[in-house]
């Protein structure tokens, strides 16, 4: 690692800034500063004997690592400031280097955002000449070395390397100085007091994932509380030893509040599912629920149980038929009957589709919503072949997915079929027999109420003391 440090420590950075470079703006260009030395103009401003005159960064936010015994946790907050003003409320602090290495932002958003983008080149450089990933600490050592060298140049920077590698999980903090130091917990930002108030109190490195979790939003929900300069959402990554996750995206305000937890249990065969799913969807900001998307295996669940699916009586079967035709309209849901209902729901099944929903369960959870959304609209609007690799990919892309490739890979291993067994084991504990299957837990009481059923929608408001207010409530 000493010769791969040497290599940056004297890197030639010159060509990126140029700091003695002269600018000619024309009329087609961005207009520069009419000055050729960015560290004696920002010098000058600084030490200015005139208060009017001198220039103060007021830089504030907070951001969150910490080691414990599953990876590294990273939470960030999204809001940018310019002294006062709130410039924004949706930046992404948290730089994806690679799938093995995250940097934060804290400081000047412009320095860490070029700085952290050229080490993300230099990571994939060194990984082509080397055949071997980089490691975490050579990768915070380059980061370090290059901005070194513009030191009392005027860059502000603080941010946070994490990452695995051969020796396991590695958290290094660098700033604009060139300050390189490792251990299992930093804070850095305006807010970063307060915390390391939550940490201190509950840090613990045996804890589960849950609790990591959990201790990651509320410190960083504190911190936007307490802290002017930070606000918006609580970003959640988790890095684990085959590479990182984005666990969460959410609304700091909402964190401080109490919300209703709500699990729901589907499987996109089910129509009323379907039309559970949208109702809960419509009331999750006017009732302030924590709409949990559990997405299970509904053959499984039937089979266990000892149900049968309802259409395969012949009453039922043209009952229900006109049910969902009735039902889709009321809730205005552009529902198309299936042109060959036994193959679609018998033969064809939806285990990959499943398997892609339990995968961004756990790769993009703020996406699951609308991946499921995109599924039964396939189905169920557009009588497509939902196990289709090529329809899949149409549904992610919908969704917006960020990396759909990197999604269907992750589908079809491991950890996603397990998700998929653990959903459905859940909602067999729960004495689940069929979807949608919804369980709620009332926040004032602590009981746990268990509903069947798409037309359950005003019963779980009775029981959660909230007005219901049909099928379109005011948003």
């Amino acid at each position: 690692m000493a010769a791969l440090a040497a290599a940056y420590r004297t890197m030639d950075c010159g060509s990126l800034l140029a700091p003695g470079r002269e600018v000619t703006p024309d009329e087609d260009s961005f207009e520069f500063l009419p000055h050729t030395d960015p560290a004696t103009f920002v010098e000058e401003f600084q030490k200015s004997t005139s208060a009017d005159n001198r220039i103060k960064f007021h830089t504030g936010t907070t951001t969150l690592g910490f080691k414990f015994k599953e990876g590294v946790i990273i939470a960030v907050d999204s809001r940018a400031t310019a002294g006062s003003y709130i410039a924004s409320q949706t930046v992404k602090k948290v730089i994806e280097i690679n799938p093995y290495l995250l940097g934060t932002m804290a400081g000047g958003a412009a320095d860490c955002s070029f700085w952290e983008r050229l080490l993300a080149k230099q990571c994939r450089i060194y990984q082509l000449r080397n055949r071997e990933r980089i490691s975490v600490a050579a990768a915070s050592k380059i980061l370090s070395n290059m901005v070194y060298q513009y030191k009392g140049m005027g860059l502000s920077m603080g941010t946070m390397v994490c990452g695995w590698d051969k020796r396991g999980p590695g958290l290094y903090y660098v700033d604009s100085d060139g300050q390189r130091t490792t251990n299992y917990m930093f804070s850095v930002g305006s807010g970063s007091t307060y915390a390391y108030g939550v940490m201190d109190t509950g840090y613990r490195y045996e804890m589960s994932v849950e609790e990591a979790y959990d201790l990651g939003r509320k410190a960083i929900m504190h911190a936007a509380h307490r802290d002017a300069m930070s606000g918006g959402v609580v970003n959640l990554y988790h890095m684990k030893e085959d590479g990182w996750i984005k666990v969460s995206q959410t609304d700091s305000a909402c964190i401080m509040a109490v919300r209703t937890p709500i699990k729901f249990y589907y499987d996109i065969l089910s129509p009323y599912a379907w039309f559970g799913f949208e109702a809960l969807c419509r009331y999750q900001k006017p009732w302030d629920l924590d709409l949990q998307l559990k997405p299970m295996n509904l053959g499984k669940i039937m089979g266990s149980s000892g149900n049968t699916p309802p259409g395969m009586n012949p009453s039922k079967g043209s009952m229900l038929a006109r049910d969902v035709q009735r039902v889709s309209e009321m809730m205005d849901l552009p529902y198309k009957p299936l042109a060959n209902f036994a193959q679609t729901v018998f033969i064809r099944g939806s285990l990959p589709t499943l398997k892609t929903l339990a995968a961004c369960q756990i790769l993009y959870p703020e996406h699951l919503e609308e991946l499921t959304r995109q599924s039964w609209l396939g189905l169920y609007s557009q009588d497509v072949d939902i196990t289709d690799k090529d329809n899949i990919i149409k549904f992610a892309e919908a969704a917006q997915i960020p990396d759909v490739d990197r999604l269907l890979q992750f589908s079809r291993g491991d950890k996603a079929r397990q998700q998929l067994i653990d959903n459905t084991s859940e909602a067999l504990e729960s004495k689940c027999f069929g979807a949608p299957w919804i369980t709620v837990t009332n926040p004032s009481t602590g009981r746990r109420e268990k509903f069947f059923g798409s037309d359950r929608i005003e019963m779980i408001g009775w029981v959660l003391g909230k007005q219901y207010m049909g099928h379109h409530p005011p948003q």
